[in-house]
């Protein structure tokens, strides 16, 4: 084992030439999602001065509160030219030669020890502390030897590797599922040949309706209560637990309630919800499993009046480009910092008749099906990884039998 101060075993923030007045990949806080490892950059921005300055493979550490708290590390991919600049509240880390690996380093940052020790190291006022930099260089840290980081990483690459590969997965199934929706009740192509009407949304097929989403969902706004990492009651999923529609449940924090509230406020397989305030407004959450949990209050939950509705369907609208465009006013040229439930549901659909609906359920319901399996699968695997990941680094478990677990459950 190799025992030193952080500032001797990692590079931290180290130099990379940026031009200014040149454009490069950006990377933003909140597209950083909690304890998923690779982060790819959106957007592109030109550099003036300040922020944080990566190369591929660094490792971004958030160094402010709640995102230190709640996981906001990751592993940098994707940089044209392999240069980048982001937000000012990433500390950059990066393997020293000889010393660390970059992979290593990424999973020493996620160790829950090591975060717990950079979160003492909070000053500031409330609400805007961060990580004192000139104490966190000095932390002692032991870690093992460089042979035994690049064996270590590489067990533990091999869950993350996965993980990614079924988010992939999933991206391409909801892409599929949403082509089948447009397809379907946009385009009315499998309808085409059939008798169409006139109405106040365009022409449509015979035997449809022009109705408000206000006749066919109910609504419901959430619960209010302070979330707890201990489990004190069921899953309390907030607004930030949605990530690109998906819900990891071991992320999910619980909340005491008592049971008249559960009830009311229980989510149920089927369940939409939509978030109504600031930049999240429109934010999606589709609960597509058995799940013990309640929702909080900037959500609203919305249910199908009748069997008749899909719940695939209303979960596809919802989502659709059309629906987020009205929505958040796009089409206005206005851009809305909240939605109530009245807004949410006063958009207009054409709804088909029950047969159909039933049949488009029976068409989508195997691609959202296989993206759950996907994601129960990842809750796996991620327990897996942080399970042995602090072992390893002990040295408590020994490589070879953990490679070898790894590889059976990844295969």
């Amino acid at each position: 084992m190799i025992k030193g101060s952080i500032e001797e075993l990692i590079s931290v923030n180290p130099k990379v030439k940026l031009e200014k007045g040149q454009e490069y990949p950006f990377i933003s806080m909140d597209i950083v999602q909690p304890y998923y490892k690779p982060v790819y950059p959106l957007e592109k921005r030109e550099f003036k001065s300040g922020g944080s300055k990566f190369e591929e493979g660094d490792t971004l550490f958030a160094r402010i509160t709640p995102c230190l708290e709640n996981g906001k590390t990751a592993q940098v991919k994707g940089l044209e030219n392999r240069k980048g600049f982001g937000s000012t509240e990433f500390f950059v880390l990066r393997g020293k030669e000889g010393i660390t690996n970059n992979e290593f380093v990424y999973y020493l940052t996620i160790d829950k020890d090591f975060r717990k020790s950079a979160e003492k190291l909070m000053t500031g006022t409330s609400g805007r502390q961060r990580v004192d930099k000139q104490q966190f260089l000095k932390q002692i840290i032991e870690i093992p030897n460089i042979d035994e980081q690049v064996k270590i990483s590489s067990i533990l690459k091999g869950l993350d590797d996965k993980i990614e590969l079924n988010n992939k997965m999933n991206q391409t199934l909801e892409e599929m599922a949403m082509t089948l929706y447009k397809n379907w009740f946009v385009d009315f192509g499998p309808f085409k040949d059939g008798e169409f009407v006139d109405s106040e949304l365009g022409r449509i097929p015979k035997g449809w309706e022009v109705v408000s989403l206000k006749d066919v969902v109910t609504t419901k706004y959430g619960y209010t209560a302070s979330a707890s990492d201990e489990k004190v009651g069921p899953h309390f999923l907030r607004i930030t637990d949605i990530q690109d529609n998906f819900i990891s449940w071991k992320d999910v924090p619980y909340c005491e309630i008592d049971e008249d509230n559960f009830n009311k406020y229980r989510l149920q397989k089927g369940d939409v919800v939509i978030a109504r305030t600031g930049n999240s407004t429109g934010t999606v959450g589709y609960i597509n499993s058995f799940v013990n949990a309640v929702y909080a209050s900037f959500l609203v939950r919305l249910k199908p009046k009748t069997r008749d509705l899909s719940t695939h369907f209303l979960y596809l609208l919802t989502v659709s480009s059309d629906y987020q465009n009205y929505l958040l006013g796009a089409a206005s040229g206005t851009t809305r910092k909240g939605a109530n439930a009245k807004l949410m549901t006063e958009y207009k659909l054409v709804l088909p008749p029950g047969n159909v609906m039933e049949d488009f359920h029976s068409s989508v319901d195997s691609l959202l099906e296989q993206i759950e399996l996907n994601l129960m699968e990842n809750t796996v695997l991620t327990k897996v990884r942080d399970l042995v990941l602090p072992k390893l680094l002990s040295g408590e478990i020994d490589l070879s039998e953990a490679d070898e677990h790894v590889r059976e459950i990844t295969q």
